[in-house]
């Protein structure tokens, strides 16, 4: 079935259809069924059964097709990890002292006498730091060079 074929939604006048983001790195074209709000990633329902089963994802968030937005959109709270010491909190913080991430919990247990700060706070310079930036201009000069050099 291709593309065509698939049931697709109307948004100020024009269809489109909204793929599965993991089938599509996958080289697959299956159509969205849901939304992670928690992962900010549309998923087909064979996929979306399988988030719901992984201990890492299944208490995320999830729209159903007729409530996900019809885009990606950048997240307004970028923490969404999940705490491997108390698995239903959100990973918020970071200690300065110990370098380390953590739920409020931990926070509040282990580094009460820390320098703590807000993860995104944070991470609000992350995207211009000169580190990312050179990865990135690594990686778009690797990707120029597969797809330019012939196999």
């Amino acid at each position: 079935m291709g593309l065509d074929d698939k049931q697709s939604t109307s948004y100020q006048g024009r269809q489109f259809t909204v793929l599965c983001q993991p089938c599509e790195c996958d080289g697959d074209t299956i159509e969205a069924e849901a939304f992670c709000e928690t992962c900010n990633e549309f998923i087909c329902s064979p996929c979306l059964k399988v988030h719901r089963k992984l201990a890492v994802s299944k208490n995320h968030v999830i729209k159903s097709k007729d409530e996900m937005p019809i885009s990606r959109e950048k997240q307004k709270d970028p923490c969404t990890e999940l705490c491997s010491v108390h698995h239903t909190e959100i990973i918020k913080f970071y200690c300065e002292d110990h370098n380390s991430v953590g739920c409020g919990d931990c926070m509040v247990l282990s580094h009460k006498t820390c320098s703590v700060k807000l993860v995104s706070d944070v991470s609000d310079n992350y995207d211009t730091c000169e580190e990312l930036v050179q990865i990135k201009s690594k990686t778009e000069t690797f990707l120029r060079r597969i797809f330019i050099l012939p196999r």
